[in-house]
C-alpha cells in the first residue's frame, strides 16, 4: 500500500511538471501538482469546507528542486499544505482565512496612508514637472491651509465625496479661482492613490457628476479676475517714468514690457538665449508655460535695454557668459525674484488692487494685456500673429500639429512697433 502523503518524489515531480497534457498529480493530504501546458505547473490544494463544498485553492508556481523565490518546491509545498491541513483541524477555512488576511493587509497599509501623506508624494512625483518652485509652493499651500484640515490625517481610502464638499463649499463663491484648484489638486492626490492601490472607486473629487451637482458651476459673483493693466495708451508716460528708475528690477521691468513676455521668462532669462546680431530672443520649452519653445524679435528699444545690462554681465571669450543671468539679482548672479518687477511698479505708485484711484493700478504681468490691446486697437496685426508675439497655445491638439510656424518674421514689425510707442517721447523726457 502506497502512502497517503508525500507520494510524489523531486524527480517525478519534475517529469510531470514537463508534461504536454494538463493532469493532477496529487502528493496526498490535498496537495496536487498541476500541469497546464503551456503555462508550466503550479500547486493547488483540494479540500472541504464546512458546508461540504469541495474548494481547490492555488499555492504558486511549481519551483522545481529548489525554492528560488519564484514559487515552491516540493518540500515548501508539502509545509505549506500541512499548514491548512491543521487550520481546517481547528475549524478555519483556508480560502476564507487567505482573503481575511488579505483585506487585513491592505486596511492596515490604507490606515498607515493619510490623505496628507499621499499628498505629499503625489506633489513629490509631480515636482520634476512643475516649471518652479513656486508653482511647488502653491500646491503644497493650498492644500495645507483649505483640505489638510478636514481630511488631512484621514485614510486616504476614507475620503469621500462629503468631505471635499466640506473643503470646497466655503471658498465655492468667494475664492472661485482657489477653489477650482484645491478640487483639481485633491483630484490628482485621490487618482494617485487609486494608481498605488490605497483606496477603490469613483475618485470623489472628480467634476463631472455628482459634485458638479452640489457645487453648481461658476457662481455669478466670482467674476474672472484679470491681471491688473495699464491702459496702452499711458504706456509712453509710464516708460518714461520707469526709465528714471535705477537698478537691474526696472531694466528688467522695461524689457518685459518690450517683448510682451512674462515675467518669469524674463528674470530666468540667460545671456545664451540672446542673440544680438539677429536680435531674437529664443527661450526654451522647459521656461515656457505651455512648454514648447518660443523666439521673440527684438526690438532696437529691447535690444537698447540688454546693451544697458550687457556692461555688467561676466565676460566669456570676449562676449557675456552664456549660462550667466541677464537680470542678476542683489548677489550679482542668481536670478532676480518675480516679486522685484512687482516692488518696482508699488514704488512708482501703482497698486495690485483695485482700490483707490482710477488708471493707478497694474503688475508687470498685466503689460501683456496692454500690448494686445494696443496690437487691436492702433494696428491691422492678424490675430494670430498677436497670439504668437504672447506664445498663446493654439486651440485644438490639431491646430497644433499642424500650424508650427512661429510666425517669426511676421512678428518683427508689430515688436518695432511696439518698441516705438513704448519709448515715444523718452527723449523729450530725459
Amino acid at each position: 500500500m502506497g502512502r497517503p502523503i508525500h507520494k510524489l518524489t523531486d524527480r517525478e515531480a519534475q517529469k510531470f511538471a514537463g508534461g504536454r497534457s494538463r493532469k493532477l498529480h496529487g502528493d496526498g493530504g490535498g496537495l496536487y501538482l498541476g500541469v497546464a501546458p503551456p503555462n508550466g505547473a503550479s500547486w493547488v490544494f483540494r479540500y472541504t469546507d464546512r458546508r461540504g463544498t469541495a474548494r481547490t485553492m492555488g499555492l504558486g508556481a511549481y519551483a522545481g528542486a529548489r525554492d528560488d523565490g519564484r514559487g515552491l518546491s516540493l518540500e515548501r509545498a508539502r509545509e505549506r499544505a500541512l499548514e491548512l491541513r491543521k487550520l481546517i483541524r481547528d475549524g478555519g477555512d483556508p480560502m476564507e482565512k487567505r482573503a481575511q488576511d488579505k483585506l487585513e493587509k491592505r486596511q492596515k497599509r490604507e490606515r498607515m496612508e493619510t490623505f496628507k501623506d499621499c499628498a505629499a508624494a503625489c506633489i513629490k512625483i509631480r515636482a520634476q514637472n512643475l516649471k518652479n518652485k513656486k508653482h511647488i509652493a502653491q500646491w503644497s499651500s493650498t492644500l495645507e491651509t483649505f483640505a489638510f484640515p478636514i481630511m488631512g490625517e484621514l485614510a486616504v481610502a476614507d475620503v469621500t465625496r462629503d468631505h471635499v464638499e466640506q473643503v470646497l463649499k466655503p471658498i465655492w463663491a468667494t475664492k472661485h479661482e482657489t477653489a477650482t484648484r484645491v478640487r483639481q489638486r485633491i483630484e490628482a492626490v485621490l487618482d494617485y492613490a487609486a494608481a498605488k492601490r490605497l483606496r477603490e472607486g469613483e475618485n470623489p473629487a472628480r467634476w463631472d457628476g455628482a459634485l458638479k451637482n452640489l457645487l453648481g458651476g461658476r457662481p455669478r459673483s466670482a467674476k474672472v479676475q484679470h491681471q491688473p493693466a495699464l491702459p496702452y495708451v499711458q504706456i509712453g508716460a509710464f516708460m518714461a517714468d520707469l526709465r528714471q528708475r535705477e537698478g537691474n528690477g526696472a531694466l528688467a521691468l522695461q524689457f518685459a514690457i518690450l517683448t510682451a513676455a512674462r515675467p518669469g521668462e524674463v528674470t530666468g532669462a540667460t545671456w545664451g538665449e540672446i542673440n544680438l546680431e539677429t536680435k531674437t530672443w529664443s527661450i526654451p520649452e522647459g521656461r515656457m508655460k505651455k512648454e514648447r519653445a518660443h523666439r521673440v524679435p527684438l526690438s532696437d528699444a529691447a535690444v537698447a535695454v540688454l546693451e544697458t545690462v550687457r556692461k555688467l554681465a561676466p565676460v566669456v571669450d570676449g562676449k557675456p557668459d552664456p549660462l550667466a543671468i541677464v537680470f542678476p539679482g542683489m548677489d550679482g548672479k542668481s536670478a532676480m525674484s518675480d516679486a522685484t518687477m512687482n516692488t518696482v511698479c508699488k514704488k512708482m505708485g501703482y497698486r495690485e488692487d483695485l482700490s483707490g484711484t482710477p488708471g493707478k493700478v497694474v503688475v508687470p504681468h498685466g503689460f501683456r494685456a496692454s500690448f494686445r490691446s494696443w496690437g487691436e486697437a492702433t494696428t491691422d496685426t492678424p490675430f494670430e500673429v498677436l497670439e504668437a508675439a504672447l506664445s498663446h497655445a493654439k486651440k485644438g491638439k490639431e491646430v497644433t500639429a499642424y500650424a508650427r510656424d512661429d510666425l517669426l518674421d511676421r512678428r518683427r514689425p508689430v515688436m518695432d512697433l511696439w518698441g516705438k510707442a513704448c519709448t515715444a517721447g523718452l527723449e523729450e523726457a530725459a
